[in-house]
């Protein structure tokens, strides 16, 4: 199953590997930055990050290594299902990285037990991120994709889509335009199926929830912008509000998914630490607000969705206990 994509809307891109470093280097390169991966020793080795490239909001979900197998079902299934909400409603490409000099059978089980959790659809949107230290027009490269069974298995399951990604490469763009690629082939739509309807419903109804209780903050703050702007510029102004504070409200929603998958109710002070996690995290919309010379309204406006956020955290703790 896919839905349709807007062009300016977000692309997401999950990264699966078995090979931590490969992963961290594709993902750093793709956000033109470094990303701080979870340690070895958390939790939780899911991870979201995002850039702004020409024009558009690009969020790399990485994940860890769980499909090792001193892991747990139990276990790969939470970090699934936690891959699922940072990702939600559904992601645009899902880059498998392998090292071309070492494809194992680990690699193979890797695709295995994505088309087992995801069903055989997700292959449609996955590329092959075949990582090596020479240079890409090498054609010996291309020549050694078919040598070994392992790859030439998990190449005919991805429908021989790939990309040869050097690790000493700064650039992303033949990555990026290899995504893109993929994105068009299909229809511009991105994968879901009842597993992120599911989560994403969760998130919506959290989403609508937050909004209702803080629709008297927000109103207020557009109405002191009415009173400073006219024109093109307050309608500048009011989108701009209205879109910081929306990404806030839906980013804040996927953490109360997200800590309720991390930690069930019954084994944590749920409404506590989502407290912590909305202050943390609305807290940092306040100051870059205000940074943008909005005023001081914008404190009373963000620090009333904060009230509204931790009635939330209690209802989802409630309804996940059910």
């Amino acid at each position: 199953m896919d839905k349709s994509l807007q062009m300016s809307a977000e692309l997401r891109i999950v990264l699966f590997s078995s090979r931590r470093p490969l992963q961290t280097i594709v993902s750093n390169c793709i956000l033109g930055r470094q990303v701080i991966m979870p340690a070895e020793g958390n939790f939780s080795q899911i991870s979201k990050n995002h850039e702004e490239i020409e024009g558009r909001k690009v969020s790399v979900i990485n994940t860890g290594n769980f499909f090792e197998k001193d892991h747990t079902q139990q276990h790969i299934e939470k970090e699934l299902k936690r891959c699922v909400c940072l990702s939600c409603p559904g992601p645009h490409a899902v880059l498998l990285i392998l090292d071309l000099e070492d494809i194992s059978a680990t690699d193979v089980r890797t695709v295995e037990k994505l088309t087992k959790y995801f069903v055989d659809n997700i292959l449609k949107y996955t590329i092959l991120v075949l990582c090596h230290d020479g240079k890409e027009e090498n054609p010996n490269l291309e020549d050694r994709l078919w040598e070994g069974i392992n790859l030439r298995e998990i190449l005919d399951k991805c429908g021989h889509r790939y990309h040869l990604f050097n690790k000493n490469s700064v650039g992303a763009k033949p990555l990026l335009k290899r995504i893109e690629s993929l994105v068009a082939e299909n229809g511009d739509r991105f994968f879901t199926n009842d597993k992120y309807e599911e989560i994403e419903g969760s998130i919506r109804k959290v989403e609508t929830f937050v909004e209702k209780e803080s629709e008297k903050e927000m109103d207020k703050r557009l109405c002191e912008l009415d009173c400073m702007y006219q024109g093109e510029e307050l309608k500048r102004e009011r989108d701009q509000y209205l879109k910081i504070v929306r990404a806030e409200i839906r980013k804040e929603a996927e953490q109360i998914i997200l800590y309720q998958l991390k930690f069930p109710a019954q084994d944590t002070d749920y409404g506590a630490g989502m407290h912590a996690a909305f202050v943390g995290g609305l807290g940092a919309t306040t100051m870059m607000m205000m940074m943008r010379g909005l005023g001081g309204g914008v404190t009373g406006s963000v620090l009333g969705m904060i009230g509204a956020a931790i009635v939330v955290a209690v209802v989802v703790w409630r309804f996940w206990r059910r």
